[in-house]
């Protein structure tokens, strides 16, 4: 079963989404797809107290935090 949305986005949003298109080879619809597995993925892992981070190649850790 699929549901069908429209979407208004804002420019800036909207660069980011065709830039991603272009380099990734991907449909809207995918991207949109993978960013909302994403996002539920990162909400599900903090639900439970785990802590998202990003290292760079030197080994430098940040935490972060999703509203």
């Amino acid at each position: 079963m699929t549901k069908r949305l429209s979407m208004n986005l804002p420019d800036k949003e909207a660069d980011i989404l065709a830039e991603i298109q272009a380099e990734d080879e991907l449909t809207a619809t995918e991207i949109v797809r993978k960013s909302i597995l994403t996002q539920k993925f990162l909400r599900d892992e903090q639900k439970v107290g785990h802590i998202v981070m990003l290292e760079d190649h030197e080994g430098n850790r940040r935490e972060i935090h999703f509203l």
